[in-house]
């Protein structure tokens, strides 16, 4: 019995249902921001925004858009499209303030 994957997997679980907890306390209006391009945080009522950040969990997620930029909602990667042109075209532009 491999006594890793099973730690593994329950620090996964716990850390989920934690953060799923955690989700329930705060109020969608204050748990979910609006984020610009360099991933700063905007008013609540902007009407234009790059980004969605959790707070309860820390996750990001990217607005797609139907502007035929790499953000485009129809722009397809396969896998390596995806590690080689999309996340080099992200870390150059710094999209989110990162470069990684």
């Amino acid at each position: 019995m491999d006594y890793r994957k099973i730690t593994l997997a329950f620090l996964l679980c716990s850390l989920f249902f934690f953060a799923e907890a955690q989700a329930q306390e705060i109020p969608d209006r204050e748990r979910f921001v609006k984020l610009d391009g360099s991933g700063q945080e905007l008013p609540a009522d902007a009407e234009q925004w790059s980004m969605v950040m959790d707070r309860s969990t820390g996750l990001i997620w990217e607005v797609k858009t139907t502007d035929g930029s790499i953000h485009d909602k129809d722009k397809v990667y396969d896998w390596r499209g995806a590690r080689e042109d999309f996340i080099a075209e992200l870390n150059a532009m710094r999209f989110g303030g990162f470069g990684d």
